[in-house]
């Protein structure tokens, strides 16, 4: 049995390798990268993957029985294309099963261009006709420091993400439920994989500001002010355009699940927002 994981040097590749190695599984495992050199890891079996190298692709694919294809880091419309190819060449060679690192929200993704390139990979692996698995992941936790800013300096969480409760979960807890569905070949369907509660930013920047003992205001600006703020504010117009497009996203109530299926195949709830600030933010000490 050969199962094979893309995107390997990628930060979630990267919890999916140490979590292989917790298994003691490497030798069912096998990594892909578009650069297997700078993996630095003798014990991995790694393979060069490109998703714009078809021959890349052919030649990685080859006798393998499952495949982990991480989603693509690019924009959306050459994700769209990354993913198709990566999937149409997975069939061409022959994989028994394809998994798939989708995102919650993505079965309504609505005018969201971001959620749009998740319900696009998850339509064109349907249409392939082979049996899949797809992870609809909750947002991940480590995106929560770049939210809040630069809270400690100024006091306030400026977003345009509203009030509205989001499904939110760690890299590592992803990394440990798509391994142990890749293990077992037997598994298909769709997971929402979340932790045992949705937060708000407006709850999260409240359980910081108690958890550190520092008054932390939240701002919410509309979208478009929103937007404004963050080419003001020297970002790049593509970056401040995908922060936005995350916020209002939030906004509009796209990033609910729950964390019910990691519970049941896991046996312990994944890590909540709460233990995340806790093991992330010292407080301040007291007086």
């Amino acid at each position: 049995m050969t199962n094979l994981i893309t995107g390997a040097s990628g930060a979630l590749g990267q919890a999916l390798v140490a979590a292989t190695r917790s298994r003691a599984a490497l030798s069912s495992v096998a990594f892909g990268t578009r650069r297997p050199d700078d993996l630095d890891a003798p014990d991995l079996e790694a393979r060069r993957v490109d998703y714009d190298d078809p021959a890349s692709m052919s030649d990685a694919f080859a006798g393998v029985d499952s495949l982990l294809l991480i989603s693509t880091h690019a924009d959306h419309s050459a994700r769209k294309r990354q993913h198709r190819a990566a999937f149409e060449a997975a069939h061409a060679a022959g994989v028994r099963r394809i998994l798939f690192t989708s995102l919650v929200g993505a079965h309504d993704p609505g005018d969201n261009d971001l959620l749009d390139v998740y319900a696009d990979g998850e339509r064109a692996l349907a249409e392939l006709g082979v049996p899949h698995v797809v992870f609809r992941d909750g947002i991940y936790l480590g995106l929560i420091p770049v939210l809040l800013g630069e809270f400690e300096a100024s006091g306030k969480v400026v977003l345009s993400a509203g009030d509205t409760p989001v499904a939110w979960v760690s890299r590592e807890d992803v990394a440990q439920f798509a391994l142990d569905v890749l293990l077992d070949p037997e598994v298909t369907g769709t997971f929402e994989v979340a932790g045992p509660n949705m937060a708000s930013m407006p709850e999260i920047v409240a359980t910081l500001s108690a958890h550190t003992r520092n008054p932390i205001e939240y701002v919410h600006l509309p979208h478009k002010a929103f937007l404004e703020a963050l080419a003001s504010s020297g970002m790049p117009v593509a970056s401040a355009e995908g922060f936005a497009e995350v916020t209002r996203a939030m906004f509009d109530g796209r990033f609910q699940g729950s964390g019910d299926a990691f519970v049941a195949r896991m046996g312990r709830p994944a890590e909540s927002v709460s233990e995340y600030l806790a093991r992330t933010y010292r407080p301040e000490p007291n007086d």
